[in-house]
């Protein structure tokens, strides 16, 4: 028996009550995963970023002006 046939006879025998604990379960299980890898992806643009700072600075009116944008 495969594990998806598993999981699929143990779910046949919850009740509507344990299935809604479960829903809920996996639902948070989902979004965990999603964070880990936005985590994931966050730190390696950083880490990225450290590598191409070259140590110069710019003023937040000057980016404004280069990207067209006024900041009056």
């Amino acid at each position: 028996m495969s594990t998806k046939e598993k999981i699929y006879q143990i779910i046949d025998g919850l009740s509507e009550e344990q299935l809604n604990g479960l829903l809920t379960m996996l639902t948070g299980y989902a979004e965990i995963i999603d964070e880990a890898q936005d985590n994931a992806f966050c730190a390696k643009l950083y880490e990225e970023s450290k590598d191409d700072d070259d140590g110069e600075t710019v003023s937040v009116e000057d980016f404004a002006k280069d990207l067209g944008i006024s900041i009056a």
